[in-house]
């Protein structure tokens, strides 16, 4: 039903991490998540366990059988992964796609929507890309990811003035947008005085703040999500926030009639069925 979008002005925000464990936290309500990585770094498989050597994935599946089910992994956390493959094209220096393969994501994006019953959590490309422009129509709730520094703060205003998002999101209806702080060192000045500044200027639109916590990367390199990794630990509790505060904020879908995917073990999946 709900479609999330997580985006960032730039690399190295921890934005794959975030959309990772925003998934994960959906999953265990008892939702059924579908994570889509719309990013040709195809890294957001591995935040689930998913083999390194493995480079299957939504564009290679397009390319061959064209059936995008036969992409879909189950993971051991409940989260459903569509990971994006290996491309066939290379990707430019802002993690950039070709029309061809973002338009493939709108087709995929509107198969699963047809779903009652499916959350999407999108991961897209650091920066302007033309994935992000091909998503944004479908999205019910964007997420900007910054850093809690003097970089991001000084990436407000190409956001705000949607620089970054292009024309789309002027014209898309019904896109509630919202920012997460990420990575805040409340031992360090300049952060804390960065993330307040940010605050006061995006006021009610701030979703949440991820405290700077080492197990984030103990978590990152065990290839789980920090609540399965760290449970106790402080980044597991402001993620969790940050997942209920996006269920909240997302508005009701109308209701549509469920779509049947086609491709045979796919649909058996799909279905909650063993294959």
């Amino acid at each position: 039903m709900p479609l999330i979008c997580i985006s960032s002005p730039k690399g190295g925000v921890g934005k794959t991490t975030l959309a990772a464990n925003i998934a994960y936290e959906m999953a265990c309500t008892g939702a059924r998540v579908v994570a889509l990585d719309a990013d040709p770094q195809n890294e957001l498989c591995l935040h689930f366990g998913l083999p390194l050597r493995d480079r299957r994935g939504l564009m290679p599946e397009l390319r061959t059988s064209g059936r995008w089910q036969l992409a879909m992994r189950r993971t051991e956390c409940g989260v459903w992964v569509i990971p994006y493959g290996e491309s066939a094209t290379s990707a430019g220096p802002a993690g950039n796609v070709n029309a061809m393969e973002a338009g493939a994501f709108q087709s995929v994006i509107q198969d699963i929507l047809a779903d009652n019953i499916t959350t999407i959590v999108v991961d897209t490309p650091p920066g302007p890309s033309a994935a992000l422009a091909s998503i944004i129509p479908f999205t019910d709730m964007l997420v900007t990811v910054l850093l809690a520094d003097a970089a991001s703060a000084a990436l407000m205003p190409v956001v705000e003035q949607g620089r970054f998002y292009g024309p789309t999101l002027g014209t898309a209806r019904g896109v509630r947008h919202g920012y997460v702080l990420n990575q805040l060192n409340p031992l360090s000045r300049l952060s804390r005085i960065t993330a307040e500044a940010v605050q006061r200027h995006v006021q009610g639109r701030l979703i949440g703040t991820v405290i700077r916590d080492e197990f984030v990367a103990e978590a990152v390199a065990s290839q789980r999500p920090v609540a399965v990794f760290a449970p106790a630990s402080r980044a597991a509790r402001d993620i969790a926030g940050i997942a209920q505060a996006l269920t909240l904020r997302l508005p009701a879908r109308p209701q549509r009639e469920r779509a049947v995917p086609t491709s045979e073990p796919a649909t058996r999946e799909w279905s909650g069925q063993q294959t």
